[in-house]
């Protein structure tokens, strides 16, 4: 079993592109920048543009944006980044759904945590077919906990 991404899932990206290209663009037409001239509104946002961008890309596109693959063992996960990482389930902790509430609507989300502190998380919001994931994940865990 495989994830799919929403349609919805693409705005992250294209607000990471969007904002390198201006910022990309404003340097190159103000290029011989006077750092003394500068004021504080500028420096303001300046920080305030870096830490929406680390955020984006860190918490956003790495964290959420994942092709998640599910055989009887193993969950693979990729992100945008080509980090590949393979959890055994039996290494898994503990599983948490929680609703995360956005400007589209809620969306569910279920956490899953492996014995070394890594994290899975699967996001209805990213994923077109969470709720098979979420069934197909269900159906392993109550499997391993049956063979026990």
């Amino acid at each position: 079993m495989k994830s799919n991404f929403t349609y919805k899932s693409y705005l992250f990206p294209i607000v990471v592109v969007v904002l390198a290209i201006t910022s990309v663009n404003i340097i190159s037409e103000n290029y011989p920048i006077n750092v003394f001239k500068l004021r504080w509104i500028d420096y303001y946002m300046i920080i305030l543009f870096i830490t929406a961008f680390v955020w984006l890309i860190k918490y956003e596109i790495a964290r959420k944006m994942i092709v998640i693959e599910i055989n009887e063992n193993f969950i693979i996960k990729k992100n945008f980044l080509f980090n590949v990482q393979k959890y055994n389930f039996n290494d898994m902790v503990e599983t948490e759904t929680k609703v995360d509430t956005m400007r589209f609507g809620n969306f569910e989300e279920t956490i899953i945590t492996f014995n070394d502190g890594s994290k899975v998380i699967l996001s209805e919001f990213f994923i077109t077919n969470y709720k098979e994931l979420k069934v197909g994940i269900t159906k392993i865990i109550k499997n391993l906990h049956q063979s026990v």
